[in-house]
């Protein structure tokens, strides 16, 4: 139906500009630009009009095989006419031997012929598809996607009907859950096809984020790290599970940074399975005040452990070592555990005497 609307239109532009005149004064620059709008305008019927008056007068210009391979795109997302598609490929091909388009066009001829099993059905629907999201309507998009594993379950483009609806329906339509759904179709009969580990991992992403970063998003990825050693997608695997497990022996923090206040490191220790580090902080600060700064000599510091299963100590004094301001202490895994004193008159005069002791 749309070809037979598109083929109408473009009978009428004939009319029109056989009866107004070809020219229109316009230069080539002018005619491919405002062909290129028509084209962004959604007016594809035009757009391929001028596209080819452009080619048919301006025979020799440089954008003369970007205007083909415009034609072509309009066929094929547009119309989902795959025989004029072939055919502007084709000339592409033909006319502009040796450059990047035509290597792009021959690409895309063999993605037509080898896709177009079951008399072309599921590649027409993959294509509208395809226009649907180039035109930002996802769900559209994913409904014409999971179209074609329904209909032609074994056609060459179901699998990647079935990720490209995964994948619009984890990142645009924020909806994880149905794409799980939508990978239900990848059974052990895909684990050969090129496309296998991309969907486990996408599969992956969508346990994360409806289950959150724990043991279930763990074991996802580590299904994607069991394939093939060389893929890429194994790769990704491991170093989002790496991520996940890092994050869970991480504390998590409590306090705006605007009430951390400036610390001086006073010393660095391990003792057997603690990391003790001591720092000095200044007199006068409130209980809020001592905790944030503690928390954040915690995260500064505790990537220097030589163990990662290494608990945490920050001790913080008023002047070091004598007067002690309070102590965050942290294990992997653990929330932080923090204890505050308040600094007294006699805690300040001893600190104050110290400081007078070590600058002599």
């Amino acid at each position: 139906m749309l070809v037979g609307v598109m083929k109408t239109k473009i009978v009428q532009a004939l009319l029109l500009a056989a009866f107004c005149g070809s020219g229109f004064a316009q230069s080539p620059e002018q005619q491919f630009d405002f062909a290129r709008k028509l084209e962004a305008d959604g007016d594809a019927a035009f757009a391929l009009l001028e596209y080819k008056r452009f080619i048919h007068y301006n025979p020799g210009h440089a954008k003369v095989a970007e205007a083909r391979m415009n034609t072509a795109n309009i066929y094929l997302f547009q119309a989902a006419d795959t025989v004029g598609a072939r055919k502007a490929l084709g000339e592409v091909v033909k006319n502009h031997k040796g450059t990047p388009a035509a290597k792009a066009a021959a690409e895309l001829v063999d993605f037509i012929e080898v896709n177009s099993d079951f008399g072309g059905k599921p590649l027409l629907t993959f294509l509208l598809a395809r226009r649907d999201e180039n035109g930002k309507k996802y769900a559209d998009a994913v409904k014409k996607y999971l179209e074609v594993p329904k209909s032609h379950p074994k056609a060459r483009l179901a699998p990647d009907a079935m990720i490209e609806a995964a994948g619009l329906l984890l990142n645009q339509l924020k909806q994880p859950q149905q794409a799980i759904d939508a990978l239900a179709g990848m059974s052990p009969a895909h684990v050969k096809h090129e496309r296998f580990d991309e969907s486990q991992f996408l599969k992956a992403q969508a346990v994360e984020k409806l289950k959150g970063t724990g043991p279930d998003a763990i074991a996802a990825y580590g299904e994607v790290a069991k394939t093939n050693p060389e893929s890429a997608w194994r790769v990704k695997a491991l170093a989002e599970q790496a991520r996940i497990k890092k994050s869970m022996n991480l504390p998590k923090r409590e306090f705006d940074k605007k009430y951390v206040k400036a610390f001086k490191l006073a010393n660095k220790a391990t003792s057997r399975d603690v990391y003790v580090v001591s720092v000095e902080v200044d007199g006068g600060l409130s209980e809020r005040e001592i905790k944030a700064t503690l928390e954040d000599a915690l995260f500064k510091h505790l990537g220097e452990r030589q163990n990662d299963k290494h608990k945490v100590q920050i001790a913080a004094y008023f002047s070091y070592p004598i007067t002690k301001a309070g102590a965050a202490d942290w294990t992997p895994g653990q929330a932080v555990s923090y204890t505050v004193r308040e600094m007294k008159a006699e805690d300040a005069v001893k600190g104050l005497l110290f400081d007078l002791l070590k600058k002599r």
